[in-house]
Order: structure tokens, then sequence, then C-alpha cells
């Protein structure tokens, strides 16, 4: 089990191409110095947010999905919030 000092959760609805540019700047953050985790919640998405996450997982190992079916920021805010592992959580609007 990996220990993480930082959850970012990064929460979405079908951004697909805006997710890209996030989680390529997340892990472009050269002030990161700590170890740290991104969980993308999937806020019953239709588009190919899955796929863009799946590509970043490739190459990062502490990047997480999760698929929260029921559309709403608090849904998809728990949904992150149950798989986090870290005791600093930061969630992004």
């Amino acid at each position: 089990m990996d220990i993480w000092l930082i959850s970012i959760l990064v929460r979405t609805h079908n951004r697909s191409q805006l997710l890209k540019f996030t989680l390529e700047s997340l892990l472009n953050q050269e002030s990161i110095n700590l170890p740290y985790e991104i969980i993308v919640i999937d806020n019953a998405s239709t588009d190919n947010t899955r796929n863009v996450v799946s590509n970043f997982q490739k190459q990062n190992s502490f990047i997480r999905y999760v698929y929260e079916p029921v559309l709403g920021a608090s849904k998809a805010r728990k949904a992150g919030l149950l798989l986090n592992k870290s005791p600093i959580i930061h969630s992004t609007s």
C-alpha cells in the first residue's frame, strides 16, 4: 500500500479535453516535493474521460480513477473522499 501525504481530487463531467490539460499541469508542478496522489472522479461523463485518465495512468501509478454515476458535485466529492489515502485533501472546483 502506497503512503501519500496529499490527495488531489479532480472532479469532472464531460470535460475530457480540459481534464487532459489539468492532469498535465498537475504532473508538471515542480513545487510538489511530497508524496501525492491524484484521484479523478468521473461524475457521470459520457465522453472519453476514462480513456484520458487511462493514458495518464500508464506512466503515473499515483493517478487513480473512480466513476460516480450520480451527477452532482457533492456525490463526486464524497466518492473521492472515500478513496483518498492521505491526511491532506485538496479538491478542485
